[in-house]
């Protein structure tokens, strides 16, 4: 973790100036040209600082930026703004996962319904629905406990199960294709709706909702 003192010195008092910086820009409403404060915030680091934290963030998978976002909000004692990037992280990664174990439930189901979407639509949604699962999860996998990015890691290792087990076998061109596919759905059925449901679990404890 960086220390307090680093952070004060190198990135908070950025931070401070430019908050300052927009305050006075908010008082001056006759001013055409005052900038709307934003979230976009460019900082000068040292050399060395830079690839401390470009190596801390691959460590932990993520990017330089969101590295560095959820550092200064510990470092500040901001309860609520890491609340805050944390239910937002909680919010698009259960949306993500849950239209991703229904993509490989309807892709894989043996039966399908009349004039329902074809097997290659069924096969471009669940391809969509997977990436955009894994984009979400390595994006805010920082905001997370360790136990919860393993269950995430966990349910992505199962959909990439799924997605592995039908470009092998989904054409259906023999028993054993027939057989592979159908456990596929077990498994989109079982294992990945039980990791699913327990995902939720965690979730409602890190947002305080358990009961």
């Amino acid at each position: 973790m960086i220390s307090p003192a680093l952070l004060t010195n190198d990135i908070v008092w950025d931070i401070i100036y430019n908050m300052s910086l927009n305050q006075r820009r908010k008082s001056r409403p006759d001013d055409p040209k005052r900038e709307r404060p934003g979230g976009r915030l460019l900082l000068r680091l040292p050399q060395e600082l830079h690839k401390d934290l470009a190596a801390r963030a691959a460590t932990e998978g993520v990017s330089v930026n969101q590295y560095v976002l959820a550092q200064i909000a510990r470092s500040l004692g901001g309860e609520a703004v890491t609340h805050r990037l944390r239910a937002e992280a909680i919010r698009e990664l259960y949306v993500k996962t849950v239209a991703a174990e229904r993509a490989f439930s309807a892709l894989l189901s043996p039966g399908s319904l009349p004039g329902g979407p074809s097997k290659e639509q069924l096969a471009k949604e669940a391809t969509e629905a997977a990436n955009a699962f894994r984009d979400a999860f390595f994006n805010n996998r920082i905001y997370l406990p360790k136990a919860t990015v393993d269950r995430l890691a966990e349910i992505d290792q199962l959909i990439q199960r799924l997605f592995i087990q039908y470009n092998v076998h989904g054409r259906l061109e023999s028993r054993e294709d027939t057989e592979a596919i159908f456990n596929a759905w077990q498994v989109a059925n079982g294992p990945l709706s039980t990791s699913r449901s327990r995902l939720e679990d965690d979730f409602r404890r890190l947002l305080l909702f358990a009961e």
